[in-house]
């Protein structure tokens, strides 16, 4: 009588099969086509929020379809229980053990980049420096006390995504409550016909109205209308737009405040300072061959200077700043702006690369010492 098979192998199996390596395969596949074709007509960051950073979505608007995150938490099962099975089953192929090592790694980078890495920039004038840098499609509230220099500010800010209608903020050191009345993901300011006295706002705007996502997220512009309780006696009505660069600023008494709808702010490690920026375009045309910014990196008593070009990022303290792009000002003044990239995974993809590289070298060169010493031996009953 056969012994029956032990639990782990029962469960194990049917997770690490190849059958299912290939369903994930076939179904990233059609993801990736899906999502080209989606891509052509809505915009490349619709596609991505759609099919690659999702878990499941509906297709043709009825059916369940897996997004990628699902595909590849199953591959990544399925890669762990391949392994687990190799060393429990105690087959001598180490080769492929680092192999799955190496591509579960590939994963758990890229799930890593996706889930706690960051993506602003950085823009800065000649002789201009910043400690923050601004998100590209991320939103907050700012609310600070006092004057408008930047050096008197002491901001509170409230990520635009969790707010909701009837949403109370507290703002304990600026003994304020924010109450959300309206939230708009993307909106254009308008007049309304009958003007609100108490509802302030940076220009002449007393009205929101709602409008559709536009292709690229960065050209969104949110809107938040708040109610403003000081001591919960004296209040107003706030009208903050994205499209504004200027606060709304509203007094009480002896006190004053600012409200701003900005892009979400990134605390960098140290002052990035542009000392100056140089570009160099291809001859008899204003195509740029190549621009650089040399900047000052100012962090506490450390000071020094790093010249950041098109192929040649910095690197400091988990974050690298990439030359992106320039503007040219009246006067021969320049704007230089720096992607800024914050990923704590940036060593992982080297290394998995480098493990699956090694384990598929070691299991080939195996299987063909193998092969060589199978044909080495001399063949039975003869002389």
């Amino acid at each position: 009588m056969n012994r029956p098979l032990p639990i782990w192998y029962r469960t194990l199996a049917p997770l690490g099969s190849l059958k299912l390596t290939v369903l994930g395969l076939a179904l990233l596949t059609i993801l990736t086509v899906w999502g080209t074709l989606y891509q052509a007509r809505f915009g490349l960051y619709r596609a991505q929020e759609r099919f690659y950073q999702s878990w499941f979505f509906l297709g043709g608007g009825w059916l369940p379809f897996p997004g990628a995150q699902t595909v590849l938490l199953i591959l990544f099962v399925n890669l762990a229980a391949s392994m687990i099975l190799l060393l429990l089953l105690g087959k001598q192929r180490f080769g492929l053990f680092v192999t799955h090592a190496g591509l579960i790694l590939m994963l758990a980078a890229g799930a890593t980049t996706f889930y706690f890495g960051s993506e602003s920039q950085l823009t800065l004038e000649e002789g201009e420096g910043s400690n923050v840098s601004a998100a590209y499609h991320d939103w907050e509230v700012a609310a600070w006390p006092g004057g408008d220099r930047i050096e008197d500010r002491r901001i509170s800010a409230f990520d635009v995504r969790a707010l909701r209608p009837g949403t109370r903020l507290r703002l304990e050191t600026l003994g304020l409550d924010l109450v959300v009345e309206s939230v708009y993901p993307n909106c254009t300011p308008t007049a309304a016909e009958t003007a609100d006295a108490s509802l302030l706002s940076a220009s002449d705007w007393t009205a929101l109205a709602r409008a559709n996502p536009e292709r690229e997220p960065v050209l969104d512009r949110p809107g938040v209308i708040l109610r403003v309780e000081s001591g919960g006696e004296n209040s107003t009505r706030v009208l903050l737009w994205g499209g504004d660069s200027r606060p709304v600023r509203w007094a009480s008494g002896d006190d004053a405040w600012h409200f701003m709808l900005r892009r979400k702010r990134v605390a960098l490690p140290a002052v990035i300072r542009l000392i100056d920026f140089t570009k160099e375009f291809y001859p008899g045309s204003r195509i740029a061959k190549s621009f650089s910014s040399r900047v000052t990196v100012e962090d506490g008593e450390l000071e020094r200077q790093v010249l950041i070009s098109m192929n040649k990022p910095l690197r400091y303290r988990g974050f690298t700043f990439y030359q992106s792009s320039y503007q040219d000002l009246p006067g021969g003044r320049e704007i230089s702006t720096l992607a800024v990239v914050k990923n704590y995974g940036r060593l992982m993809p080297y290394i998995a690369t480098a493990a699956t590289v090694i384990g598929m070298c070691l299991h080939f060169g195996g299987m063909l010492m193998t092969r060589l010493a199978g044909t080495a031996k001399p063949a039975k009953g003869r002389a």
